[in-house]
């Protein structure tokens, strides 16, 4: 299943710093990284100062991909340590947890607007 398919819509349907988007695109960029030890693969959604969302896709190794074949995470940008994750059955429900995860940061102080990877 594409993005475009999962949410109905593509990335260029969004302004550039909207959420929807930035996870669009990280999902577009999932399969140009290499596997991790564990099979699953990351890309990065956007950075907000000390924080960052990561989009994972899991490998079927791992057991958990019927369930839950994406996870979100909140992590500190300097020491990498996974504040929160979200286990997601598609591009939806992750969608919902890339805004959690930023009303959660902009509620932690102020940041400077989101900085998508690919730009």
């Amino acid at each position: 299943m594409t993005a475009r398919e999962d949410l109905g819509l593509n990335a260029q349907d969004f302004p550039p710093d909207h959420p929807q988007r930035l996870l669009i695109q990280a999902y577009a960029r999932l399969p140009l990284f290499p596997e991790r030890v564990d099979g699953s693969k990351q890309a990065s959604i956007a950075s907000f100062g000390a924080y960052d969302l990561r989009l994972s896709e899991l490998s079927p190794a791992m057991g958990l991909l019927k369930a839950y074949p994406l996870q979100v995470e909140l992590c500190e940008s300097i020491t990498g340590r996974i504040i929160d994750r979200v286990g997601c059955q598609n591009l939806r429900d992750a969608s919902r947890a890339v805004e959690a995860f930023i009303a959660v940061i902009l509620r932690l102080g102020k940041v400077a607007p989101p900085e998508c990877p690919c730009a």
